[in-house]
């Protein structure tokens, strides 16, 4: 068997597994454990231009500590991306349009690296230095590397190698490749009539991080790129919904929230211990432009419902109509019937879907219900409630003795686990996804969770769907 295979190996024959084998893949195992990486955009393409400079922005962070062959050695971090691609004479071909890491959308050391490219594909070599000094031969251009300090009294260059690489199945395309030397500085510049320092070669990991790349693996989401959605209350159902949002590429979130995070409160909100006594949106905020950078975020301080303390403090008007004028669907949060049915009304004035989310005193169940002009309201699922024609969730009548009031708090609050409170941001999540795409119907709808079974009885969570039309009790302004 294994004689077979190695010569359909070779020949190329016999059967193939349906997947792509990218030559970077071997490049960046040289590097891996070390921090490293160098971003790339896959749509870059450079034609019949055979060689070039790239111009890197990247941030040094002294060295990582890695266990080679021979024993650990130390590496230098360097987290990079390549901000231009040039020609050889200068021709910009290519800058950077994808999203970047705070840290490095600041990164101030920038570095000239020569690239050429190859008609071959390229694999890194068992002796990467008598490979890397073939190269060179062979590249010239190579050898216009530059080598800058990583510490005291070492430094490192990069050159760049672009060759065909396979990237997916039967599908060719550029593959990007970073060699680093690295080592002592008498290893770059040999002092007279003394033996040169030994340098190490490796290779930083590429990775791919380009607009197109960014979503690859969910092409189902890529029109959320285009849509700007305000979310009203990012508290323990909110928050997760936002960051869902942003972590499969909304263009912008609008974020409603007028509360502090205590430290009770991070047993079910997403963020811990570093946001405390931070406001929930500023600090949601600060937590998605690192992490989704693709995402812009703006949040909004504001209690509504409450009057302005002062004639300059922005009322509820101010606040929401230009807010939810200019949104694509709007979420709320704020598990407040007053709230959602405010929230509604402005939706309806300029046909802006609004899907609401909350759960039952008890949590026993919850809702997640899609509101849209011409079709039932929150006070229709009222009076759909109260004569039995939509069932509620189970807990929703539960009295005052389902609250808790935790110590030094100024509410009663439900008790329940964010593991649980999670199926509804979830499930509002994916209304969202089906309402921006066209993919759902367009009424009305209410969808109802249940955790327990007829017997009170704790089951895993089921979820039923009704439609909800206008109700004929209902005097609300449809």
């Amino acid at each position: 068997m294994l004689e077979k295979q190695l010569a359909d190996s070779v020949r190329g024959t016999g059967e193939e597994d349906q997947q792509g084998e990218p030559a970077e893949y071997w490049w960046n195992n040289l590097g891996r454990n070390s921090g490293s990486y160098c971003l790339i955009d896959s749509g870059w393409d450079v034609g019949d231009t055979s060689q070039g400079t790239l111009q890197l922005r990247y941030i040094q962070d002294q060295t990582v500590k890695v266990e080679a062959e021979n024993g650990p050695i130390h590496i230098p971090a360097v987290r990079a991306y390549v901000e231009e691609v040039r020609a050889e004479d200068g021709q910009v071909l290519h800058q950077w349009a994808g999203p970047l890491p705070t840290d490095l959308a600041d990164a101030k050391n920038q570095l000239e690296v020569p690239w050429v490219r190859s008609k071959d594909t390229m694999l890194p070599e068992p002796q990467l230095d008598a490979q890397l000094k073939r190269l060179r031969q062979d590249y010239s251009w190579l050898q216009r590397t530059r080598s800058r300090n990583y510490g005291s009294g070492l430094k490192f260059d990069l050159c760049a190698l672009v060759y065909p690489s396979e990237l997916t199945f039967g599908e060719t395309g550029l593959g990007w490749c970073f060699v680093m030397v690295f080592g002592h500085a008498h290893g770059f510049e040999p002092k007279k009539n003394k033996a040169p320092k030994s340098l190490r070669i490796t290779a930083l990991p590429v990775f791919r991080a380009g607009p197109g790349d960014i979503g690859w693996r969910v092409p189902a989401v890529a029109f959320l790129k285009d849509k700007r959605i305000l979310v009203v209350g990012v508290g323990a159902v909110g928050a997760p919904v936002a960051i869902e949002l942003a972590r499969n590429g909304c263009r912008t979130l609008d974020l409603v929230e007028h509360d502090i995070l205590e430290p009770g409160n991070t047993i079910r909100w997403p963020l811990g211990a570093a946001a405390w006594g931070q406001r929930k949106a500023d600090a949601l905020q600060a937590f998605l432009a690192r992490q989704y950078p693709a995402t812009e975020v703006r949040s909004h301080s504001h209690f509504i419902g409450i009057a302005a303390q002062a004639l300059s403090d922005p009322g509820d008007d101010d606040i929401l109509d230009s807010l939810i004028r200019d949104a694509d669907l709007v979420i709320d949060g704020s598990a407040s019937h007053g709230v959602t049915t405010l929230l509604d009304d402005r939706c309806r004035s300029v046909a802006v879907p609004l899907i609401s989310l909350s759960a039952t005193p008890t949590l026993e169940g919850g809702t997640v219900v899609r509101h849209v002009r011409e079709s039932g309201c929150p006070n229709c699922l009222l009076h759909a409630w109260h004569k039995h024609e939509i069932e509620p969730p189970p807990g929703q009548d539960a009295g005052d003795e389902a609250l808790t009031q935790p110590a030094g708090c100024s509410e009663r609050t439900f008790t329940g686990a964010d593991y649980d409170l999670q199926e509804l941001s979830l499930q509002a999540v994916r209304l969202a996804i089906d309402t921006l795409s066209g993919k759902a119907d367009d009424g009305s709808v209410v969808q109802t969770l249940s955790f327990v079974d007829d017997e009170r009885a704790r089951r895993p969570p089921r979820w039923r769907v009704d439609s909800l039309p206008k109700h004929p009790d209902c005097r609300g302004g449809h």
